[in-house]
């Protein structure tokens, strides 16, 4: 026997997340709703010479960001801040880890909201990348 095995709450509580997401169709939304914002950030590396890869699976995206793509040179700190700031005022917490953007919604997230989140980042992207020469 264990002293801390079989814990019933947890066992419950394991249970109801399980139904949920599987009940939900969490797994299909991650998939479609990714796939869908993977394609709409990948045209981010044609408009602005700063992003220099965007990848992912599901609603775990990351973007380089990079002072030169050919050569990948990172983006000097405060670029990427400048970044992150203008999306924050604009209501869309991106996750900044220097130089690079991890962007990971909700699973719940509908296509309407992504879209919404990915128009704000292409917004913050373009006055950033007015201001800085790259």
């Amino acid at each position: 026997s264990s002293s801390y095995g079989g814990n019933p709450l947890a066992s419950a509580a394991a249970y109801t997340t399980v139904r949920t997401i599987l009940d939900e169709g969490l797994v299909e939304n991650s998939a479609r709703v990714g796939a869908l914002m993977l394609e709409r950030l990948g045209t981010f590396k044609e408009k602005f010479p700063f992003v220099g890869d965007v990848r992912g699976k599901g609603l775990l995206i990351g973007m380089e960001l990079v002072k030169n793509p050919r050569t990948k040179e990172r983006l000097e700190k405060q670029y990427t801040t400048m970044l992150f700031q203008e999306c924050l005022r604009n209501g869309l917490i991106v996750m900044g880890y220097n130089p690079d953007i991890r962007i990971n919604p909700p699973l719940v997230i509908t296509e309407e909201i992504a879209l919404e989140g990915i128009e704000i980042m292409e917004q913050a992207f373009t006055r950033v990348a007015n201001r800085i020469n790259i």
